[in-house]
Order: C-alpha cells, then structure tokens, then sequence
C-alpha cells in the first residue's frame, strides 16, 4: 500500500452514515458490541505502536497489520486513536495523515471521520474568541493537521481556502497563528500545483496587505513574512567566482569585447600582457568560445592566428587541445555534449583555414570520426555510435564544410576523394533509410565538393571500392591503414576551386586558405600585412640612404631589394658605408654577392657575418629583377611627375595669357 496517490473519497461511510455524522463524537456514542468482532489484545497493540511512528516504513507496516484485523468497530477507534494527537507531539500529525491516506484508499471512512471530526473542530475555534494561551496550540495543531490532509489529497483544496479565508477576514490573534501553520504546512504545495496556483497566490497578496495594514507586533509580522517565505521562496543569488584582477580582465576582452570591429583593439591589448604569466589562461579564455556563440568561432581563431605570429607556442597548445577535445567527445557521447562537439569540430576548421595547422590533423580526425570504436570489441562499437545515430555524420558534414573547399589541389584533392569513399561505406552502414534532414546535409556537402561524384547505392558496393583503394595501397607498398604524410606547405595551401573545378582559385606561395576566397574581412587583414611590410620596407629602404648620404657615397640598388629580409638591409648599408664591396656581377661563376648580417643589435658590440652568395644563385638573380623592376618603376614615376610639372606649367601660362588679355579690355 502506498500513500498520497488516491484521490479525496466523496462518499460516506462504509456503513452508509453520511461523512459529517462520522466525528469522533459520534463514532464515541456508537454501540460497543462490534468491538468484540476484533480481537482486542491485537487492535490495542496495533493501536499503541501508533505514537512511535515516525517513518515512513512504519506507517506502512502499521496499515498492513491493521488490514488483518479489520472491523467496523476496529475503524471507528482507529479513527478516534487518530483524532487524538498529543499537543506534546505535533511532529506526528505528517505520519497519523500517511496512515488515514493509505487506508483510506481501502476504508474510505477512516479519513471521512477524521476530516468531520478536525473540520467540526475547526468552526468552534474559530467561534471562540479567546485570546488566551489555552486555546492557541489546540489551533496550531488543528490547522497543520488540516494541511498535512491537504497534501495527501484529503482535504480539498476549496475547503482549505475556505478555511484559510476565513482566518483572513478575521486576520487578529491567534487566527493568525492558525492562517500561518496553514500556509506553512501546504501553502507551497498548492503554490506548485497548477490548479490552484492562482488562487494561492492571490490569498498570499491578501495576507501580506493586511500585514501592512495592521499594526501588528513585531513577533506577529516575521511569523507573517516567515509563511510568506516558505511558499514563494526568494531565489538564491549567484555568488560570482572571485578571479584576480588580470584574468577578469582577459576575460572581458575574449568573451565580452571581441567582436568583427574589435579585433585589432583585443589584439593590441593581450600582446601588451605579460604573456609568461598569462598564456594559460589567455589559452583557457579563447577555447571557452565553443561554450559562446557559434559565429564567435572565426573571430577567436583570427585572434589565436595573430597571437600566434609573436607567440608560437600559442598555436601549438590550442591545436593539441582542440584536437583532445574532439577526442574526448567521441569517447563520452552524451546528449548534452552535441553543440560542444560540433563547436569543436568547427574550431578544427578554422584553425586550418587560419594556417594554424595542416591537413595532417583535419584528415586524421575525419577518419576518428567514421572509425572510433568500431575497430575494438563489438558492444563498444555499439555503445559509442549506434546503428541509428547520426551525430558523427554530422560532425564530418560540419566539418567539410568549414575547410573542405580548400582541399580541390594536389595531394589535398587525392586525400578528400578517398576519404569520401570511406565516408560513404559508413554512412551506408548507418540504418537505413537515412532521416531526411541528413540526407540533404551530406548531398550538399557533396554536391558542394564534388559535383560529379558518384554516390554508391548498396553498402557492397561501397565496401567494394574501399577494399580496392586499400589493395592499391597494399600493392604500392603504402600503408593499408591510410595514414596521412605530410606534404609541401606551398602544394598544401592551395585556394579553393570552383564547384566546376576549372576556376582558378589557389594564390603564391604566401597565400593561405584564410586569405584567399574568405570573407571581407579576412582580406581586410591581408591588405592590412601587406601595407605594413610595404611601410616596412620603406622605411629601410630611407635608412640605407641616410646611411650612404651621410658618407657621401651613392646608396647602390641592391640594397632596397635586400631590404626584404628583416635586418640584413640596415647590414648591407653598415658593410657599405664601412669600405666593404658588394655588388652583383655579370652572371659569371666567379662573382660573389657579399654583405654583411646583423647578428646583434645595440650597444657598440654590434655582431656581424659577412656572406657570400653567387651571382649565378637564385637569391641574386631575384635580387637584380627587383632592383630593375624599381629602377624602371623610378624611371616611370619621374616621367610621371615632369610630365605633371609640364602640364601645370601649361595651365599656369594659360591663365596668365588670360588675365593679360582682360586687363588690356
């Protein structure tokens, strides 16, 4: 027997009585000779266990005992036992309530006599307006018996609140005591249930008013706001982690700050840090982006791209640890990791797009993806991706999608045309039919890459063409596993292709995939570098010629093409303006170009290296092209600019003409 799950009882008595002629009065005066149908010695030792209930397993008991000796007779003093509360021992009125409700559920007249004989109670209190002591805890326990009633669904809840209403229209003395227990004992689990959430609600604004209203003691008013509490209990204010003031600040910059317009400025700004003591956390901060935004992704992964051209070991750690994040993912599925997951295969993404990584660890991963798992034991292939779970085609999907428009050249091209093969023999393992959601995703993707490949049908076929690709590769002495090597850096950063793949789309051997074919502001940032090495150059260029100026010597034209080499430009003039010859020769075996490189800079201890390249080499041919091409560029800017002088000249001479002529008129 279980208690609190039967529904209040509407009918009478089991002998037919109506339930208000049921009382503990009435039930005193009935005959006494049912009393010996029971056996009395068992029914006052079942009824003198009834004070020392105090759990819920007792309770229980004590209802199944009562079942064997049942009577007419053995319910109506059960029912006056139950009536009869202790003053001294209110702390059983929860467990004297279990036992009405689970016998109940058999003997609907137990909790019938009960509830007449409290509601009975009840209206007399209520009638005496004693304001005594004497009267107060026969009150108190009478209304938190009431409300114990009420939540084993007894006690209807129109009644409770007529009760309670009752007590508020004569909110003075001990009837608040009395509206108090009752919103203490059920007020929050009618505030709970839906049905009559509403109405308590209105009785709590009911009784805080005249709380306000009345002029009530100070014992009085904290009993009111402590019933008040209990049911509307005031929300629990998030204590806010203490940091120091440096990761607060790293914080605000990477997770609040950052944004397309803002990345220059989060930039400057984390370089000024002290990065031996702040890279970790700068690490933790950036890789909190998968928790944050999806569209953040690509703006963390620029400002990683950056930092990383100062601080190399950046890249390394957020690499490594993104790629142990997707791998922890695959080892603990679970459905409040898919967006994490997914936001991590995107940051693997950008990263390559970023020139952070190769696409070593992209293929690698799109291979863990399809084959986590099913290389071990059979049931934790089975627990890791089921037959119909479809989260790591999507993975794939999402992925490809980030960086594979980039793979259309090369070893890159050969690399994503045999993955898709393996992709297709997974998917095909899938139950099927696959959902339609799906579907479409991975005929996009694929439309997307390869317009015209070719979609196996059955799962034999698919596992036909893998088995061929992997006897290939046996034959060719490759490893049948498909490890991916690693590949030139100028053949790997390749742009993307059009869908066609007859459009050009790669650049130089500067290019990377996130400068060519990106957004606009991926080129705001390449035409941003270039202007800088342009100003760069510039700037040594217009060092070397103070040099030479103030030696009084001619600044020779291999020294602006050597500028390029961050340092050695400021060398070449120091070789120069100190005696040193340097120059480019003819193109014979024997001619040299020699200058000399800074090895280091300040102070009057200046380390330098004199080296020597041949004329014939690549390094000064490259260097003669770039002299010839500014010499000829000089050449056009002079004729430019004589030819701008003449043409103002003209203007000048035509205006005087002009003037002249109206003075004469």
């Amino acid at each position: 027997l279980q208690a609190g799950g039967a529904a209040p009882p509407q009918a009478g008595t089991a002998d037919g009585t109506p339930a208000a002629a049921a009382g503990a009065e009435g039930v005193a005066a009935a005959g006494g000779e049912d009393e010996g149908s029971a056996a009395p010695s068992q029914l006052d030792l079942i009824l003198n266990k009834l004070p020392v209930c105090v759990s819920r397993d007792l309770c229980d008991e004590l209802s199944v005992n009562f079942c064997f000796c049942n009577s007419k007779a053995a319910r109506r003093k059960l029912a006056r036992t139950l009536c009869a509360v202790p003053t001294s021992s209110l702390q059983l009125l929860t467990f004297y309530a279990r036992i009405a409700a689970t016998l109940g559920q058999v003997f609907p007249d137990i909790p019938q006599a009960v509830l007449s004989y409290l509601e009975e109670e009840f209206a007399s209190l209520l009638a005496r307006k004693d304001p005594t002591a004497i009267t107060l805890v026969p009150r108190i326990r009478n209304a938190r018996y009431l409300a114990e009633m009420c939540k084993f669904k007894l006690y209807p809840p129109g009644s409770f609140f007529v009760a309670l209403k009752a007590l508020l229209d004569d909110f003075s003395g001990h009837n608040i005591d009395a509206a108090c227990a009752l919103v203490e004992g059920a007020g929050r689990y009618l505030y709970r249930t839906p049905e009559t959430k509403v109405r308590m609600e209105n009785m709590l604004e009911v009784m805080m008013r005249l709380k306000n209203v009345r002029n009530l003691d100070p014992r009085r008013s904290a009993q009111v706001d402590t019933a008040n509490a209990s049911v509307k209990q005031p929300a629990r204010a998030v204590r806010r982690k203490q940091r120091p003031p440096m990761q607060e600040y790293i914080r605000y910059l990477v997770l609040e700050q950052l944004s397309e317009s803002s990345v220059g400025d989060v930039l400057r700004k984390l370089v000024k840090l002290p990065w031996a003591q702040c890279e970790q956390y700068v690490l933790k901060c950036l890789l909190k982006v998968v928790r944050g935004r999806f569209t953040n992704i690509p703006l963390v992964t620029a400002l990683c791209g950056a930092l990383v051209q100062v601080h190399p070991s950046l890249g390394v750690a957020f690499v490594d640890q993104v790629l142990e994040d997707v791998r922890w993912g695959l080892e603990n599925p679970g459905l409040g990791t898919y967006q994490k997951r997914l936001a991590d295969v995107r940051l693997l993404g950008e990263l390559y797009n970023y020139a952070l990584c190769s696409s070593t660890p992209i293929f690698e991963t799109l291979y863990l993806v399809i084959s986590f798992g099913h290389h071990e034991a059979p049931e934790l292939g089975l627990r890791l991706d089921p037959p119909d779970d479809f989260f790591r085609v999507r993975m794939v999907v999402t992925l490809l999608e980030v960086c594979g428009t980039y793979f259309g050249e090369g070893r890159a091209r050969a690399k994503l045309d045999r993955f898709l093969t393996f992709f297709q023999a997974y998917l095909l393992s899938k139950q099927q039919p696959v959902p339609l959601d799906i579907e479409f995703d991975v005929a996009d993707i694929l439309h997307h890459l390869r317009p015209k490949l070719h979609r196996f049908r059955t799962y034999d076929e698919a596992v036909a063409a893998v088995s061929a690709i992997l006897e290939e590769e046996v034959a060719a002495g490759q490893d049948a596993l498909g490890l991916i090597e690693e590949e030139d850096e100028d053949e790997e950063r390749r742009g993307p292709r059009s869908s066609e793949g007859g459009s050009e789309g790669g650049s130089d051997d500067d290019a990377t995939p996130g400068s060519s074919g990106r957004s606009s502001e991926d080129g705001a940032v390449v035409l941003e570098r270039a202007r800088r090495q342009e100003v760069d150059q510039d700037f040594e260029r217009e060092y070397m010629q103070l040099i030479f100026e103030a030696q009084g010597k001619v600044a020779p034209k291999v020294a602006a093409g050597a500028g390029t080499s961050g340092g050695a430009a400021p060398a070449a003039a120091a070789a120069a303006a100190g005696g040193g010859e340097e120059g480019v020769g003819d193109g014979d075996d024997g001619e040299c170009l020699s200058f000399k490189l800074l090895m280091k800079r300040g102070g009057k201890d200046d380390k330098t290296r004199e080296l020597q390249v041949p004329a014939s080499s690549v390094m000064a041919l490259k260097l003669r092209q770039r002299a010839d091409a500014e010499a000829k560029e000089r050449e056009e800017v002079k004729r430019l600019v004589l030819m701008a002088n003449r043409q103002q000249e003209e203007e000048q001479a035509a205006i005087r003409r002009a003037m002249a002529r109206t003075g004469r008129g």
